[in-house]
């Protein structure tokens, strides 16, 4: 347990617009709570501080509860994609 990892992480519409790249690479511990893994990101890529509490998180394309204590288990290559708040009409 602890083990690092590197991730790709996915940035999308606004999230996108703030990071200024569509991807990142990003080294984290393997075993880690959703709130833990947002984090991580955000600390890596500041401008995304003032999403922060609106912000989705998928892995390999299946949503995480944010909010979830449940400790998620990440490998290398895994994708991690941070979706904002989405409007439309």
């Amino acid at each position: 347990m602890g083990e690092l990892v590197k991730i790709t992480v996915l940035f999308f519409a606004k999230s996108r617009e703030l990071v200024g790249n569509k991807s990142s690479e990003l080294e984290v511990k393997s075993d880690v709570r959703p709130t833990d893994l947002l984090q991580s990101i955000i600390s890596k890529h500041n401008s995304l501080q003032i999403l922060s509490g609106s912000l989705l998180l998928s892995i390999n394309e299946d949503y995480v509860d944010i909010n979830s204590e449940e400790i998620v288990s990440l490998k290398s290559g895994d994708t991690v994609a941070v979706i904002p708040p989405i409007s439309g009409g």
